[in-house]
């Protein structure tokens, strides 16, 4: 088997209780079933105290004040400080690694709801890259699309050659994949997938069409339908809606990406690309498996759009704050409300899609 990891993947750290979050609030959290066994023996109060924490009808922690049960007064986990990371469950262990599985390749990613990761990813100069080793390890894939995986990595590796091309501005960038992404969809849909390479040939010589604002206002507004993970998100919503889309098309929805207004401009467009690359790492080749390619790619396309609305909302809100601290934060609390909420990430397509 191949296994694909960011080049940055093992310097990963977590920081524990100087972590401006924790792993647990307003998630609820799965248990594998060898875990949710191995917690039947473990010993002592905090043994019974997990025990009483389980809700196993849905195979899940329970949760008070949507924390979860096992967090101390510190945010920490309770059954971390009493028996070590090892005594965790695959999903508190893994995050913020995950892991996606092809036919012979495994890919590891970090995602961008970590605080630390956000910034690790943000703050680098250094275009994505990805890293490979081989080894025995098997597979279980019996019937798998290799053709059209063929084709999203070859398609995933020009989109990158675009994210890194700090030559075209990052608006540009967005719409190049953005239209690429959807030409690619029509190419499946109409079974013309022998096709597909040819779309990336001379693409930045393209004219696509740019983003209106009648599209930004409507899809924008879709957010609305999101499950709140984190109840004061809505704050950020309202307030960036009524800063960017209340005017109508004299708001400053479309000054968002220009980056000629921060004294760290090239900084901040550099960012948009590291969020940019590591979602289409992240979903981009999923579409193998249900064939939506164009959604996959729009979700990487609308996350840095709605991003740097929220970074231009506050900035004009507080014209002193640090631009790159401001995105930070509002990179992993608004990839919490959305890549960690299967039913978020199924309502993004659906909006992306509509």
């Amino acid at each position: 088997m191949l296994h694909v990891r960011q080049a940055d993947y093992d310097f990963f750290r977590c920081i524990a209780d100087k972590c401006p979050a924790d792993c647990c609030s307003g998630w609820e959290i799965y248990i594998d079933d060898d875990s949710l066994a191995r917690y039947e023996s473990l010993p002592g109060a905090t043994g019974d105290y997990l025990r009483d924490s389980i809700d196993y009808k849905n195979q899940i922690f329970k949760q008070k004040d949507r924390r979860c049960a096992l967090l101390d007064e510190s945010g920490l986990c309770r059954l971390q400080s009493a028996f070590g990371e090892e005594a965790l469950c695959e999903t508190c262990r893994m995050f913020p690694r995950h892991v996606e599985e092809f036919d012979g390749v495994r890919e590891y990613s970090l995602s961008l709801a970590c605080p630390v990761v956000a910034r690790q990813t943000l703050t680098s100069q250094t275009p994505l890259s990805l890293l490979t080793k081989e080894d025995e390890t098997p597979d279980d894939f019996d019937e798998f699309d290799d053709l059209l995986y063929d084709k999203l990595l070859y398609a995933r590796d020009k989109i990158f050659e675009i994210c890194h091309d700090r030559e075209l501005p990052l608006r540009r960038r967005l719409d190049l994949i953005l239209f690429g992404a959807a030409k690619m969809q029509e190419y499946l849909d109409e079974d013309r997938i022998f096709e597909m390479d040819s779309l990336w040939e001379d693409m930045d010589a393209l004219e696509v069409p740019e983003e209106t604002f009648e599209e930004s206002r409507r899809l924008y507004n879709g957010l609305y339908a999101l499950e709140r993970l984190d109840r004061s998100f809505i704050r950020v919503l309202d307030r960036t809606w009524n800063v960017m889309f209340d005017a109508g098309e004299e708001s400053p929805w479309d000054e968002s990406l220009d980056f000629s207004r921060y004294s760290d401009g090239e900084t901040l467009s550099i960012a948009g690309e590291q969020i940019l690359s590591s979602l289409i790492y992240v979903y981009f080749c999923g579409g193998v498996y249900d064939d939506l390619i164009y959604a996959k790619a729009a979700f990487a396309v609308y996350m840095v759009r709605w991003l740097f609305l929220f970074l231009k909302t506050a900035v004009l809100d507080e014209p002193d704050s640090d631009p790159m601290e401001t995105l930070i934060t509002i990179t992993w609390r608004f990839c919490r409300e959305t890549e960690n909420s299967d039913r978020n990430l199924q309502l993004l397509e659906d909006i992306l899609l509509s």
